[in-house]
């Protein structure tokens, strides 16, 4: 069937449950949904692209786009294309007319783009494939709700100390996280768990494992949703890495494991990691240090990393059994639940980008046969992570030059605008005392 008539089909079948909408959406490289909306009855007229100015992709977080060669910015703004995934629509609960779907970002030739960081993880999925494997995933992403307004005195919802894995009325007076885990089920996220975290105004939801594409999937839709349902109760959802000094980061963890067949390939009869667990483990921490980048990809993520309150971001790449101040945990569930849960992210990180990395890193350790060894020193800031990224072969070849260049170069853009900055903490510091 050709990509109209799939459209059509899609389309007719939609507006039997009385959707008049759709919102196309795909990731920009920070992680971020960039969408259209569109009447119902175009649909199939989106088979061949959805256009947009490629510069969006290589902005900033600050909107800027990069406007040199060899980014779209030096190279007169061309157009690129959203391709609709029609496998991917769920109507939207807290609108019926509304339904989203996930798009695909192509060159003109319909190639899949180096700025489309879904595809990136799908070539790292087809590669795994050829070894014979397939990847499943579970996220457990973490959040806080905020008051409107910003800096780090605005108000937090619920504000209580010892609170966390508590749910009801004491964590949740105004319902907002029971509405953002019924959003998220009638969206298909899969979600399971929902709770307060550690700190006053933290919460965490667990996603159910599944095929790595359609988990990450999810992931990346959760982030909108929980922001939607937040905005539309008056709160602002945040997930920076460290968003208040006296506070826990919000992580984005990441459960992995490889199939073959209907075998899971981690797991052994006795319990533990198989060789090829460990090997794949290893590859993880070998590769830490460009992993970072990619995983804690703000100046503010390395607060978390070098500030963890009570120790819940790790410090070094190692790998511990059910220890949850490692890098690499291993839970202690066996059979088909033999996992690696993959620490280093936080919940600013893109979930494609990250999950695309841990894979070439895992796949790496198997290709050469590594085993765990001793830990590995993680970047202690962005510059230094970046770096690691541009040296090293397997991650960066992964994400593509391309992407790579951007991440790099918007990343750097960062680091020199943050240099310029006079903050509130010099003031204290220096202002009557130099």
């Amino acid at each position: 069937m050709s990509d109209d008539a799939v459209l059509t089909t899609l389309r007719d079948t939609l507006a039997a449950q009385g959707v008049s909408r759709v919102r196309v959406i795909h990731a920009d490289p920070h992680g971020r949904a960039r969408s259209k909306d569109f009447p119902l009855s175009s649909l199939p007229d989106l088979a061949g692209g959805i256009g947009y100015c490629e510069a969006s992709l290589v902005e900033g977080l600050d909107g800027e786009p990069l406007m040199d060669a060899p980014h779209p910015g030096g190279s007169g703004l061309p157009d690129t294309h959203a391709i609709p995934d029609a496998t991917t629509a769920r109507p939207v609960p807290w609108d019926a007319h509304t339904a989203w779907l996930l798009a695909d970002v192509v060159e003109p030739d319909h190639a899949p783009s180096g700025l489309c960081a879904r595809s990136l993880l799908k070539a790292e999925i087809a590669k795994l494939h050829t070894l014979g494997y397939r990847a499943v995933s579970a996220s457990e992403p973490e959040f806080y709700l905020l008051e409107p307004g910003a800096g780090p005195s605005v108000g937090r919802y619920s504000p209580g100390v010892g609170l966390a894995y508590t749910s009801g009325y004491r964590a949740d007076p105004d319902g907002v996280l029971r509405a953002m885990q019924d959003a998220c089920v009638a969206m298909g996220l899969g979600v399971t768990a929902a709770h307060r975290e550690v700190s006053p105004g933290q919460f965490e939801m667990n996603l159910s494992h599944g095929e790595v594409l359609d988990a990450t999937d999810r992931a990346f839709l959760f982030e909108e949703v929980v922001r939607e349902t937040a905005g539309r109760h008056g709160l602002r959802a945040n997930f920076m890495g460290k968003p208040f000094a006296d506070a826990e980061g919000s992580s984005h963890h990441v459960h992995l494991s490889l199939w073959a067949g209907a075998a899971n390939a981690f797991a052994t009869p006795s319990g533990g990691l198989s060789e090829l667990g460990l090997a794949f483990a290893a590859g993880l921490i070998e590769h830490a240090p460009a992993l970072t980048a990619i995983a804690c990809p703000t100046i503010n993520s390395f607060k978390r990393l070098a500030n963890a309150n009570i120790g819940l971001a790790p410090l070094q790449a190692d790998m511990g059994g059910d220890d949850r101040t490692a890098y690499l945990r291993v839970p202690p569930q066996n059979g088909a639940a033999t996992r690696v849960e993959l620490r280093i992210g936080d919940a600013s990180a893109n979930p494609y980008l990250l999950v695309a990395a841990a894979l070439a890193a895992g796949r790496d350790g198997i290709e050469r046969g590594l085993v765990p060894g001793e830990p590995v020193a993680l970047p202690a800031d962005l510059g230094t992570a970046l770096d690691a990224l541009e040296a090293d072969p397997i991650i960066a070849g992964a994400l593509g030059e391309r992407m790579v260049r951007t991440v790099v170069d918007v990343k750097r853009r960062e680091l020199h605008r943050f240099a310029r900055v006079v903050t509130e903490w010099e003031w204290t510091e220096y202002a009557d005392h130099v």
